[in-house]
């Protein structure tokens, strides 16, 4: 099987002083996440599917990512380990992505072109969804790490 690979674009400090990672898929949309340490109680929640169950921190985390996490894991591949992701070996990630219904993927969706010919009233938006740009899902990333700090 063929590994398919997920380019890190960018890894930050967030304002809030969590590790942030912005990575680009194959499909040419974005995804973001960030990490929390160990001790932080979000570290080992499935914020993927405790959204409503009482957990007021990872709703708030959940709100704030680009329709809901995607995942939360205890790793990421292809980050570089150096600046902000390097002390993350033990830290849980939570991110997102930017491949939902009405969004647009540059690569899978480039048969879409022919719907705009077919729905020539409607906006590019509205036949093709709408772009996440790298800027769009660092602004993501880092509310959910004003979300994530414990002392709201």
């Amino acid at each position: 099987m063929r590994e398919v690979n997920w380019h890190t674009v960018k890894e930050w400090t967030t304002e809030a002083g969590l590790p942030a990672v912005a990575k680009l898929t194959p499909w040419g949309t974005f995804n973001g996440y960030i990490a929390v340490p160990e001790g932080h109680p979000l570290h080992g929640v499935d914020t993927t599917s405790s959204f409503g169950d009482d957990n007021e921190l990872a709703d708030r985390v959940n709100r704030a990512a680009h329709g809901g996490t995607t995942y939360a894991g205890p790793g990421l591949s292809n980050i570089s380990g150096t600046g902000a992701t390097a002390n993350t070996a033990t830290a849980w990630w939570v991110g997102f992505d930017c491949a939902h219904h009405g969004d647009f993927s540059p690569v899978t969706d480039l048969h879409l072109f022919e719907l705009r010919d077919t729905y020539p009233d409607r906006t590019a938006e509205e036949v093709f969804g709408t772009w996440r740009s790298l800027d769009y899902v660092i602004d993501c990333c880092e509310a959910m790490a004003r979300e994530a700090r414990e002392e709201k």
